[in-house]
């Protein structure tokens, strides 16, 4: 498995992947998810397209082709010399301007929720069924259903907006039960939930910090489905917990952890 193209994101490497399945090329995309937790940061280098090691040459071809395609239905816009002064005359033609943007723009939005779907597929495999199907509306990706462990169900379903990571169901344990959910904005991972043992209540959650490396876990009481631990994190190194050591959902407990994650102080708040 060689990487044939390094993405600026994952809607970029998508387009790739469809791009060198329509010449009958298998490509993988890696890396998409691994940009949620950098934030703004551009995803160059993170989300790879990758092909097989004998479909490499021919992959590169297709790919360089369509570079030169596209850098040659780009031309300069011409700079328009400016006026010193505004003729009145010139307000009709204004207002016609602005009167067709805003219809372009009418259409513009009818036309990309009005596109019927369409969907293409990967059999990783090779069992003669996709275990990963994609589905677009105007060639733009909204979502993507997973096969991971190759028994035939969906385990992973990823909803996108405007080629962005919008939301993951996932059944974690494989057992059919779409148990865990990520929730993103921008792309990026901001909050999970868990129901662990499928009794239809949170039994975990993680909020992640948008602006620092933290995240904030709690653990719910089955008994009571009120908070029994919250744990927080800084740069994936456990910090503090506080802990109810009572049941009744109030923190009573602060428990504070060193390097190697071993509590240094326990005491009552």
């Amino acid at each position: 498995m060689k990487i044939v193209y390094n993405a600026a994101n994952s809607l970029e490497a998508h387009m790739i992947r469809g791009l060198l399945e329509q010449q009958n090329i298998p490509a993988y995309v890696h890396g998409e998810h691994l940009q949620s937790g950098i934030g703004e940061i551009p995803a160059i280098g993170l989300v790879n397209v990758n092909v097989d090691d004998e479909n490499y040459q021919a992959a590169k071809t297709v790919i360089q082709n369509w570079e030169k395609e596209e850098n040659n239905t780009h031309t300069a816009t011409p700079i328009l010399p400016v006026k010193d002064k505004v003729n009145s005359q010139s307000y009709p033609s204004l207002l016609v301007l602005m009167t067709g943007f805003l219809c372009g723009a009418v259409v513009m939005y009818l036309y990309l929720h009005s596109t019927p779907l369409s969907k293409n597929g990967i059999d990783y495999n090779r069992d003669g069924k996709n275990d990963e199907v994609w589905t677009y509306q105007n060639r733009i990706i909204v979502k993507t259903e997973s096969d991971s462990n190759f028994d035939g169900k969906v385990d992973s379903i990823t909803s996108y907006d405007n080629g962005l990571t919008k939301s993951q169901n996932t059944d974690e344990n494989f057992d059919g039960t779409f148990e865990a959910e990520y929730s993103y904005e921008n792309g990026r991972i901001y909050f999970f939930k868990s129901d662990t043992n499928n009794d239809g209540k949170i039994d975990i959650t993680i909020e992640y910090d948008a602006n620092e490396p933290k995240y904030k876990t709690t653990i719910f009481n089955p008994k009571n489905n009120l908070p029994k631990k919250i744990q927080y994190y800084e740069m994936s190194k456990l910090k503090s917990a506080e802990f109810d050591s009572n049941d009744d959902g109030d923190m009573d407990t602060l428990i504070t952890y060193d390097f190697f994650e071993d509590g240094l102080n326990r005491k009552s708040k």
